[in-house]
């Protein structure tokens, strides 16, 4: 899902429930701007109740953390998810 979307990537191929994306936009920001604006990004989305969300420091970028958890978890949350993730990014940028 994240590999069809130009504003976000993926950190790693996952190899279990755990993924680690960062939100790039449109490749404005250089690294320390994405680095700020992704942990802002967690705080806003957890704060605002749509979902939960941890954030870590892989390599050397901040990024986004996101562990599947539910096996009721549709393809529509994970859209929701990054949908509302990029909205709140719009709304900084």
């Amino acid at each position: 899902m994240i590999a069809s979307r130009t504003d976000f990537v993926a950190m790693h191929e996952p190899e279990t429930n755990i993924l680690c994306f960062r939100w790039v936009g449109d490749g404005t920001l250089d690294d320390g701007g994405l680095d700020a604006l992704n942990l802002e990004l967690r705080t806003r989305y957890n704060r605002d109740g749509h979902g939960w969300i941890t954030t870590t420091v892989l390599g050397a970028s901040r990024v986004l953390r996101v562990t599947i958890m539910n096996p009721r978890t549709t393809n529509e949350h994970l859209e929701s998810m990054l949908d509302e993730l990029a909205r709140l990014a719009s709304e900084r940028s």
